[in-house]
């Protein structure tokens, strides 16, 4: 039976199947909002709250006064074209295979995981860069480059505590935003589940106990722990996911190729980019020297 998990081939539902089935391989990825890209240069507006004023009090008879009125600043990222190929000789394709009742319906979902896993790095660690049309492609910035550099600090050397996540998820609601995510790749994950007192880490679950944290309480928000292995080493972000979004341009295709020999070859391709609605919505901890 054909299901959503095997039938990839529909185009404008293809980063819909990689989001939904991605929940763990790819968690920035799969708790994105998807939007629109209008163009390969994608623009949008970042505004803020002014600062609270006690002092707020017009005197009587003055004129008002414009000067203090806050102006959206202008952000933008780079869409990416992401590609990955299938290709199945016509004999493979004609013989019964063990495990694999259509060898190119399984290229096809393998290729679409790991596509999916391209564009969860590129969202979390990618670096923009301008196509020329030759010898360079378009790439976009990950939710690292475009947070903030008042959000990006250091955690000590002999490791992460509980005061830094708490101090990263500080910065990122005083800014106005609610964190509630945290990205860690598996070393971190298993640092951050150690920081607690054996007395409220471990925990029965039937016949199992667990060790895992996967959720902190903050004095800034409730924070579910994800595991991402495509997070940089010595590096975990607090984020708000709301705030995160990935913009296609254009649908999404599996395109094939004109046979030139014995095979039949598709491209997968998706082209989209990255969006962080606030610069201050992600805080980025590092670790120091």
């Amino acid at each position: 039976m054909v299901t959503s998990l095997t039938q990839v081939g529909a185009r404008e539902d293809l980063l819909d199947v990689i989001q939904l089935n991605g929940a763990e391989d790819t968690p920035l990825l799969a708790g994105a909002k998807k939007t629109k890209a209008s163009n390969v240069l994608h623009e949008w507006q970042e505004d803020e709250l002014a600062a609270a004023n006690k002092d707020n009090a017009l005197i009587e008879g003055a004129d008002y006064d414009f000067s203090t009125t806050l102006t959206r600043a202008r952000k933008s990222n780079r869409v990416q074209d992401f590609v990955k190929y299938a290709k199945v000789s016509k004999r493979v394709m004609a013989q019964d295979l063990a495990g694999a009742t259509d060898e190119m319906a399984y290229q096809i979902k393998k290729a679409s995981m790991e596509i999916g896993r391209d564009i969860d790095a590129a969202g979390i660690d990618g670096t923009v860069q301008t196509g020329d049309g030759s010898t360079l492609a378009d790439k976009c910035n990950g939710i690292i480059a475009m947070t903030a550099s008042a959000n990006k600090d250091t955690y000590a050397s002999t490791g992460i505590l509980y005061a830094d996540i708490n101090g990263a998820a500080q910065l990122v609601r005083e800014a106005g935003a609610k964190p509630n995510t945290i990205l860690a790749n598996g070393t971190l994950k298993a640092s951050i589940s150690s920081m607690t007192s054996p007395v409220t880490k471990y925990k029965e679950m039937g016949d199992r106990i667990s060790a895992a944290v996967n959720v902190i309480e903050t004095d800034f928000g409730i924070l579910t722990i994800k595991l991402d292995l495509q997070m940089p080493a010595d590096t975990v972000v607090v984020y708000d996911n709301s705030m995160v979004e990935v913009a296609e341009l254009r649908p999404s295709e599996i395109s094939e190729s004109k046979n030139i020999g014995s095979y039949v070859a598709k491209a997968i391709e998706m082209e989209l980019t990255w969006v962080l609605r606030h610069s201050k919505a992600c805080a980025v901890l590092t670790k120091g020297s």
